[in-house]
């Protein structure tokens, strides 16, 4: 729950329109390089990067400037 309203999630932000898998984003960032000279990555994550590449995520943003983009 958020504290200054009481709701589970926050209705100010907004969906941007944009999507990513996980695995995209991990490529991207340089974590899945990272990820793969940890010691038994290959041999225990295997199942896992498949299920990367379908999980998807939104972009989301809020305004943090609360004025109106209009004369009044």
């Amino acid at each position: 729950m958020e504290s200054y309203s009481n709701e589970a999630f926050d209705t100010r932000f907004k969906q941007a329109g944009f999507t990513i898998s996980e695995k995209d984003l991990q490529e991207s960032s340089g974590v899945l390089q990272a990820l793969l000279y940890l010691p038994l990555y290959k041999q225990t994550n295997m199942e896992a990067e498949s299920i990367k590449e379908r999980v998807i995520y939104d972009f989301w943003t809020r305004s943090t400037i609360p004025w109106k983009l209009e004369c009044e």
